[in-house]
């Protein structure tokens, strides 16, 4: 698979693995300290009448240089890593030891969920395998490059079976991780099976509302929002409804989540 250059530094393709080295860390400072250094060195040489001034100027300047970059260099000396085969994923420290692995035994429909920043919650991009409860955060790597390692090992990416789907959202509900459940409804939803066993309320529109619960102590616009979003998440799970009373349980349910939302 072809790779393009700023990924070929980050990925190394052995026989039996893909390696998928962490982004070096603290690149941006460093050139902005060797710039700066560079300037002052400059200006102090253009400063100096005398060659053993120059000379000084040149070691002074030239020594924090020299330590700024092998500073850099000691810090990223070992990367944390991702080890991408056709049986395992497996996120490694920069020591070696194991972090978390994504075993094909537990599926083989991979998810990549993006980056979360809404309303004060954040969460980095994530990988997991539909299904499973495992998420791996992907903080500090390329989401493509990982993409990539992976389809090269044979992983598919998809949305799994609507079983898979909602055991991964049910599970951030009793987690309490709300804010990544509105997440997953808003991209891989809607997630129209039963939040309980009166199969009244529909599991997309329960992770909704219980975000909407949440913003509503700190932002009641954005929570209006999602609870009108949970209200046409509900109106969607009524359309599969198998009766017509089971029908109107499920419209009463939206409507209440409109009350909520015009309140």
């Amino acid at each position: 698979m072809w790779l393009s250059a700023g990924m070929e530094q980050q990925v190394r393709r052995d026989p039996e693995v893909t390696v998928v080295f962490r982004r070096r860390q603290h690149t941006v400072p460093l050139a902005v300290t060797v710039a700066v250094f560079l300037i002052a060195m400059a200006g102090s040489l253009a400063a100096q009448p005398t060659v053993s001034g120059k000379v000084t100027a040149a070691i002074f300047f030239g020594l924090f240089i020299v330590l700024g970059i092998g500073l850099w260099l000691l810090l990223n000396r070992r990367r944390d890593r991702i080890d991408v085969t056709g049986d395992a994923i497996t996120r490694r420290r920069g020591g070696g030891g194991v972090e978390l692995t994504l075993s094909r035994r537990q599926g083989d429909c991979l998810r990549l969920v993006p980056r979360l920043r809404d309303h004060g919650f954040s969460a980095t991009d994530r990988l997991t395998i539909v299904g499973s409860g495992e998420t791996m955060s992907l903080f500090g790597f390329s989401p493509h490059a990982v993409t990539h390692a992976c389809e090269a090992r044979g992983w598919r990416f998809g949305d799994g079976t609507r079983e898979q789907a909602a055991l991964d959202l049910s599970r951030l509900l009793e987690a309490g991780l709300l804010a990544e459940a509105a997440q997953l409804v808003d991209l891989f939803g809607p997630y129209d099976a039963d939040a309980g066993p009166d199969a009244t309320t529909s599991l997309g529109a329960a992770a909704l509302e219980a975000y909407a619960d949440e913003l509503a102590r700190t932002d009641r616009t954005a929570a209006r929002t999602a609870y009108r979003r949970a209200a046409s998440a509900q109106r969607s799970y009524a359309a599969f409804a198998t009766s017509g009373g089971e029908g109107a349980a499920r419209m009463a349910e939206a409507d209440r989540l409109d009350a909520k939302g015009s309140a």
